[in-house]
């Protein structure tokens, strides 16, 4: 009996190969949430490990540290104020330049005050000065 099922059992359970990349992102998911929440400041391994169902040793081998966790989160926020702030400006075609850089400018500030911690967490967090 037994069997006969482990064959469905390893179809159904994902391999290492295969969890990696979706733990990775589950990781960086959990981070931007907990960072969104509570700051970068009190972004802990032992919190996002629980949060996503690992160990804390499982975020060490897919990242070498919380910075680069925290760097993988950050870039996430540019992407994202990138696109909004693009967006802000696709349709204004008959717009002056002033007009369009003081859209810009609120948008900037839209997303800096509906997305504080995110934001603040690109000028708060210090890499360690011999960070690679």
């Amino acid at each position: 009996m037994f069997v006969s099922i482990l064959p469905r059992y390893l179809a159904a359970t994902p391999n290492a190969a295969e969890r990696q990349p979706r733990l990775h992102a589950e990781l960086i998911e959990a981070a931007e949430h907990r960072i969104a929440e509570h700051g970068v400041a009190r972004l802990h391994a032992r919190e996002l490990a629980a949060d996503v169902g690992c160990s804390i040793g499982t975020i060490y081998n897919l990242f070498d540290d919380l910075d680069a966790l925290i760097l993988h989160v950050s870039f996430r926020t540019l992407k994202r104020i990138d696109t909004v702030m693009e967006e802000s400006i696709a349709d204004g075609g008959s717009a002056s330049a002033i007009e369009r850089m003081v859209t810009l400018g609120r948008t900037y500030c839209d997303f800096a005050f509906s997305h504080r911690n995110l934001w603040a967490a690109l000028c708060e967090h210090n890499l360690p000065a011999d960070y690679p």
